[in-house]
């Protein structure tokens, strides 16, 4: 689907693999790889019943931090679909209603 060099987004069926390859600054989102997502991600920025919603929860905020303290930053939740969800260490994608 998109494939910016910093990130893809690939769909096979009803999986979507995001992958994204800022190793440097731990994947952290700059401008042309939020544009890549965004490409790749239809509903992304829509506002509109039944559009896909995925939103992080930091424990500051996140817009006054460097991209350093950003990187180290609490994150208290993640929010996909209106469930919360949790992402291991190893990025493995854990379902609350998988367990």
């Amino acid at each position: 689907m998109a494939d910016s060099g910093t990130c893809s987004v690939t769909r096979d069926g009803a999986v979507l693999t995001i992958t994204i390859n800022r190793p440097e600054v731990l994947n952290a989102l700059d401008p042309p790889t939020h544009a890549a997502l965004a490409a790749g991600l239809p509903d992304e920025g829509v506002i509109r019943p039944g559009a896909r919603a995925a939103f992080t929860v930091f424990a500051n905020d996140p817009l006054s931090m460097s991209a350093a303290e950003l990187a180290a930053a609490e994150i208290v939740a993640t929010y996909v679909d209106g469930a919360r969800v949790t992402v291991s260490a190893h990025a493995e994608y854990e379902s609350p209603s998988a367990g």
